[in-house]
């Protein structure tokens, strides 16, 4: 059987749907890791956040929480990102690569 990874990318992209019915409406940061098994720290969220990568965040008085469709749909596109095809990168020795 060959392997075919536009089948199994589908598969782990379907999984982030699951997350939909699983995570609470909105996600505090301080319990991001208990709720994504560790998969991403509260810590890295704040850098992120702080140069504008993270995702779309709400923030009541000093708690800042994240909306599930959005964090989701965030998650989904850094695995997109990096698990997809690397671009032929141009030689620095030809102008017309």
């Amino acid at each position: 059987m060959a392997f075919d990874r536009s089948t199994v990318q589908n598969e782990e992209i379907r999984h982030y749907d699951e997350l939909l019915s699983i995570l609470p409406p909105v996600i505090p940061r301080k319990d991001i890791e208990r709720l994504l098994g560790g998969i991403i720290s509260r810590e890295h969220l704040a850098n992120l956040d702080c140069i504008g990568q993270g995702p779309p965040r709400i923030e009541i008085g000093k708690h800042v929480g994240y909306l599930r469709g959005p964090f989701v749909e965030w998650l989904k596109q850094r695995h997109i990102m990096r698990h997809a095809p690397k671009s032929k990168r141009r030689s620095r020795n030809h102008v017309l690569d």
